[in-house]
Parts: C-alpha cells; sequence; structure tokens
C-alpha cells in the first residue's frame, strides 16, 4: 500500500556528491544532510564504504543500493541506514528524491553520553534492520517533520545550532527504533548484554581472533556459556559469527579490488594461503576463485 504521508518540502540546495575512495575515513565530530537531485554523478554508481554511517531515505520515487552484496528496494516508506565500513552503491531511478544524512560518532554521542561497545553493536543492528522494514505513516510523519527541522538548522546560523542537530538526530533514531523493535524503548538505554559485547568485539577484532575461546577470555566467560547465550540469542553459534565476519570482509576486498588471495588473506591474519582457501569455500559456499570471477562478470 502506498504510503500517503507528505514528503518534506524540498530545498533548492542539491547533494554535493564527493568522488569517495574505497574507503574513506572523517576526523573529529561530522554530520551533514543533503537533498538527493535528479542527477547522480557516475562517481556513486561504484562500490564504496567510509567510516561513518550514512541515511539513505527516499521521499519520492524508487531505487536501489546493494550493501555488502545484498540488494534491496528503496521507496518512500523505508529508510536505509548504511553501518561504518559496509560496502555499498547506490541506484536511483530518474524520480528519485529524498535525503541523504551522514555522521559519525564523534557528532552522535558528546561526554558523558559516550556509549561502550556493547551499544555499537546494538545500535548497529537497527541501522541493519531498518531498510526491511515499512514504516507506518504516523512514524513517517514524526520523521518529516525531523528531518526538515535538521535541514533548517544544518543550513543556518542561529545559537547552539550543533547541539540542536545532536539533538534532533537522537529523537530520529528513537522513532526509527520504536517500530523497529515494536516497543517505545529508548536505543540510548540499552542493556548492555554479553551477546551485544560479543558481537562489538568480533568487529573490532575479527582480523586477530578467530576462535570463540579468545573472545570468552575477553568477556571472562566460558566458551561454553559464550557460545550458549550468542545461539539463544542469535540463532547462530558464536563460531559462525566469527567465521562469518572474516568471509564478509574477504567478499568486499574480492569485490571491488585486484588483490590477490594471498593478499586478503594475510591481511585478514591467516598465514597459510591454503587454509583460507578451505576456510572461504566452507564459509561461502565456492572457492575464492569462482567468487571473485563471478564479481567481474556481474560487473
Amino acid at each position: 500500500m502506498k504510503s500517503t504521508f507528505t514528503a518534506p518540502t524540498r530545498t533548492p540546495h542539491l547533494y554535493q556528491w564527493k568522488n569517495y575512495a574505497q574507503e574513506v575515513a572523517v576526523q573529529g565530530p561530522f554530520f551533514e544532510i543533503r537533498a538527493i537531485g535528479n542527477n547522480l554523478p557516475a562517481d556513486e554508481w561504484t562500490p564504496h564504504r567510509h567510516e561513518f554511517v550514512e541515511v539513505i531515505w527516499l521521499t519520492h520515487g524508487t531505487g536501489k543500493i546493494v550493501v555488502d552484496l545484498q540488494t534491496y528496494e528503496l521507496a518512500p516508506d523505508r529508510i536505509c541506514c548504511i553501518c561504518p565500513r559496509q560496502l555499498h552503491e547506490l541506484k536511483l531511478n530518474g524520480d528519485a528524491e529524498g535525503y541523504v544524512m551522514r555522521f559519525n560518532d564523534s557528532f552522535l554521542f558528546t561526554g558523558n553520553d559516550e556509549p561502550g561497545m556493547a551499544y555499537h553493536s546494538t545500535f548497529y543492528q537497527l541501522l541493519r534492520n531498518a531498510v526491511t522494514t515499512r514504516l507506518d505513516d504516523d512514524t513517517l510523519h514524526e520523521l518529516v517533520d525531523i528531518v526538515n527541522k535538521l535541514t533548517t538548522e544544518y543550513h543556518g546560523s542561529r545559537l547552539f545550532r550543533t547541539e540542536m542537530m545532536h539533538r534532533y538526530l537522537k529523537i530520529f533514531f528513537v522513532y526509527l527504533s520504536r517500530q523497529l523493535n515494536n516497543e517505545p524503548e529508548d536505543i540510548y538505554r540499552m542493556n548492555k548484554t554479553l551477546v551485544d559485547k560479543f558481537l562489538g568485539l568480533v568487529e573490532e577484532h575479527y582480523r586477530t581472533n578467530k576462535t570463540v575461546a579468545e573472545y570468552a577470555a575477553l568477556l571472562f566467560v566460558t566458551p561454553n556459556y559464550l557460545s550458549g547465550a550468542v545461539k539463544k540469542n542469535t540463532g547462530f553459534s558464536a563460531g559462525h559469527h566469527i567465521r562469518r565476519r572474516i568471509i564478509l570482509e574477504a567478499q568486499r576486498q574480492a569485490a571491488v579490488s585486484d588483490v590477490s588471495m594471498k593478499e586478503i588473506a594475510w591481511a585478514l591474519g591467516f598465514s597459510d594461503p591454503g587454509h583460507f582457501s578451505k576456510f572461504f569455500k566452507n564459509g561461502c559456499g565456492r572457492r575464492f576463485s569462482d567468487f571473485k570471477r563471478n564479481q567481474v562478470a556481474v560487473a
């Protein structure tokens, strides 16, 4: 069913798309919000990733986005949130209009508001779920109002401008969280569970730590206890999450670069390319060379 919400008034300031390299890092607090125009330069069609969060919301028209080799439909009742280091490319139809927000943790959290690793894992899981969830009209109306206020503050120069944007952005994700979690839970006060901490550690140490025992030691629990908690809460074993994160990074590298399997193996902490080759095939379901060949054929 087509959403009946009224989209924000489009500003004449179109998004100034930049030619991002494969990886883009931003130093210090960073936030920007721009309108998507009708003419998308070819640079943004290429796979890239960066160290900040990107939110893409179409208020009119349709498109697609490829995130870590998975394709998702974009529409006015869906919001796509891209986590740091996720490989992605945007494919918009000619009538697409909307907004792009980019920000990093240094902007979203200040002083005592800075959360720990457990929060980040939960927050990023929320972002990943957003693109597959159709938002209701009430939520969309609230988000429209927040985006309009964010845009006004971003282009203005009034007192406490940064503080206002900081707070509006948090409210944006509170509303998003309410629908995605099906309960009015404030995502900024989520419990720091053992599973959240584990997933956060995997994201940080997947290049060096390959076993459940290594993560259990960091969390001061036994491997069996950690495995049971992760399996109960996610449906997959702790070992599955570790292997999947390593395979995902290998796929990202293979999809957008000409580096060899040996180079990727070394970058991911494997001293034996033959071991990595078996690891990749068991985790991906096909050999590295076949995966690489398929990516070239698709491109």
